[in-house]
């Protein structure tokens, strides 16, 4: 629903999805999304655990939202958390 109804956040690497909550008072949500086409289950997974991270430490999804994120190609190019930092905090400074 996040993803056929939200609105999109591009970033160079990842591209977030965001969308209201019915409930303004729920918990926000996070969905992670690395796709086959990024690179192989290694890949993949160092690319959720560096997302997941960050997001523990620099803030969680603000309260009434749901957040989707998905890495892009070029994601796997970039193995660095500094490279998705500018992409997350862009996508969470717009909700």
């Amino acid at each position: 629903m996040v993803q056929a109804e939200g609105q999109k956040l591009h970033g160079r690497h990842l591209l977030g999805i965001a969308r209201k909550r019915s409930d303004p008072a729920l918990s926000g949500r996070l969905g992670l999304t690395v796709t086959k086409k990024v690179g192989n289950a290694v890949v993949r997974n160092r690319i959720k655990r560096m997302l997941r991270e960050w997001m523990r430490l620099h803030g969680w999804v603000p309260v009434g939202w749901d957040l989707v994120v998905v890495a892009k190609e070029s994601a796997a190019r970039q193995l660095h958390p500094e490279d998705f930092a500018t992409d997350l905090t862009r996508i969470l400074r717009s909700l």
